[in-house]
């Protein structure tokens, strides 16, 4: 999934709510995996997509309707 991409259009539209990433229950239910590691790898990911989109994250972006890019 292209992150920039879709800030960038959520921040264009004026979308100013939560952005997550979603693991699917099927890679949740792999014996091996790991809640800790996808959210940090999450994180890790959207912050690095805010940052390359240059959009400042806790400056402007409040809780909205949900939405899907």
């Amino acid at each position: 999934m292209n992150y920039v991409r879709c800030l960038k259009a959520m921040q264009r539209a004026g979308y100013g709510g939560h952005i997550v990433v979603e693991i699917s229950l099927m890679v949740q239910r792999h014996t091996d995996y790991d809640a800790l590691a996808a959210a940090s790898q999450s994180y890790w990911v959207l912050g690095r997509a805010f940052d390359d989109a240059g959009i400042v994250r806790g400056n402007g972006w409040y809780p909205a309707q949900r939405t899907h890019c």
